[in-house]
Parts: structure tokens; sequence; C-alpha cells
């Protein structure tokens, strides 16, 4: 099974594809009444227009509906409209999870915080349900959003 980097010089979408059609360990897809896998729905949250694109491009390879956003004042209405499964969103964008602290729908709601940073966060962090370390491989990503619905479901 190839690797796909999650970074601009390594990831490109034939990596991904190289590697859409392997079933990850633990996977059991839903398949939904047009044939299509379905695993859930992510909104994902960072600055960087070019992984927000990549990491799209991956989720609805694997069967993710995924939205994604770079303008954290549009986030509350995305999670009451698109009612995400997961959200994915970077260690520096990470405050808007303050700001949905005691919304309803964030209860049921996993969040994943992706960082470039290795132990210590310069920034306060809010509580999540999981990290991931930029760059991750395409596996990686995966895995942690796996785990992440098991743990929610």
């Amino acid at each position: 099974m190839g690797m796909a980097k999650m970074d601009s010089s390594d990831g490109t979408k034939e990596q991904i594809e190289s590697i859409a059609d392997s079933t990850l360990p633990g996977t059991n897809p839903v398949f939904n009444q047009d044939g299509v896998k379905y695993k859930g729905k992510i909104l994902v949250i960072n600055s960087d227009k070019e992984l927000l694109d990549l990491i799209k491009y991956l989720l609805q390879t694997f069967g993710y509906e995924t939205i994604y956003t770079r303008h954290l004042n549009e986030v509350p209405v995305i999670l009451h409209d698109f009612n995400p499964d997961i959200i994915l969103v970077d260690v520096t964008e990470q405050n808007v999870l303050g700001l949905l602290q005691g919304d309803p729908a964030l209860t049921t709601t996993g969040t994943i915080l992706m960082t470039g940073y290795d132990g210590q966060y310069p920034l306060p962090v809010w509580p999540t349900d999981a990290s991931i370390q930029k760059p991750f491989s395409s596996e990686a990503l995966l895995s942690v959003i796996e785990k992440v619905q098991r743990m929610k479901n």
C-alpha cells in the first residue's frame, strides 16, 4: 500500500488514488441506495487552501462527504446546516472550538486537531478527541478519523 503525504511537496492525487481501492483494517463501509460508499460527514477547518483541497479530495475518495472552510465565522452555520460527524481543525484555527463549547450540536461531533508542532503547543488547546501531526500520511489521517468515529458511535 503506497503512502500519500499530505503536504504540497509529496502529496499528489495520483498517490491518493493508488490507495483508494485498498481496505483499511477495521473499515466496514456502508453503502447508500446508489451503491456508493458512505462513511460520514467531515468539516475541515484550515487556512491553507492547497491542504484543504488535498484533504477534501482524499476524504471524498474514501467515501466521506466533506466540506471545508478557511473562515471561522462560517463554522457555526456550517455546523448546524451540514451536521458533521467530525471536525478536523488546524491548531492555529482551533479557537473556533472554544466558540462552539456548549453548543448541543458539538456534543456528538468528534474533533481532531491537526498540528505541525511536536509536543508543546505554543497556543492554548481546546479539548479534542484526537490529534495528528503534519505532515501525515493518508493512511494515518484515515486511521485517526475511523478511531474517532468508533469513539463517538
